[in-house]
């Protein structure tokens, strides 16, 4: 399983990070999914139901201690040395020439995937709405280019804005040769 730093996932790191946190917040996913289950009258997920899933809930936090100090460096004295949201918003954006931060129900997010789709670019999408560290990502955006919304794109480290700044450069036919000169066409 991948860290957090490398892929903003859920896992261990991410979750040990603000345990209590991001544990509410699975289980508020959990709840979710239970009340999405068809019933007959109730919109509450049945006990059984809800005790089954904290139970799948304590499996996945199972172990988390242990396999911390794999995924965390040290700074000598014990404290775990975890970069900021804004620096690792910044390392992704640097490593990848074109970084998409996305939700993957956005209609506009959907747009400028299928553009790139198009143009053949290699793109990294972070669908921001699938990882347990959404708000804090979707916070060092803001800090970061000032845009709340998404799709929130980069082109070889440059914030570029969401799908009608993206849409523009394309008509005016500037998208390509930032592609290009990022080294994010096939």
């Amino acid at each position: 399983m991948a860290n957090f730093v490398r892929g903003f996932s859920s896992s261990a790191v991410g979750l040990v990070r603000g345990q209590s946190r991001n544990v509410s917040g699975y289980h508020r996913s959990v709840l979710r999914t239970c009340s999405a289950a068809p019933r007959a009258t109730s919109n509450v997920a049945s006990r059984p139901q809800v005790q089954q899933h904290l139970q799948a809930a304590s499996v996945r936090l199972s172990g988390i201690a242990s396999r911390r100090r794999d995924l965390s460096c040290s700074a000598g004295d014990g404290t775990p040395d975890e970069p900021s949201f804004e620096e690792i918003v910044k390392q992704k954006n640097a490593e990848n020439p074109v970084m998409v931060y996305s939700k993957s129900w956005c209609p506009f997010c959907g747009q400028v995937k299928v553009l790139f789709d198009k143009l053949d670019a290699n793109i990294t999408v972070v669908e921001l709405d699938q990882i347990v560290e959404e708000q804090e990502v979707m916070g060092a955006l803001m800090s970061l280019t000032g845009q709340r919304t998404v799709p929130n794109v980069f082109i070889g480290g440059e914030h570029i804005g969401g799908c009608d700044d993206t849409m523009a450069l394309q008509s005016r036919g500037k998208l390509k040769d930032m592609l290009a000169a990022a080294g994010a066409l096939k």
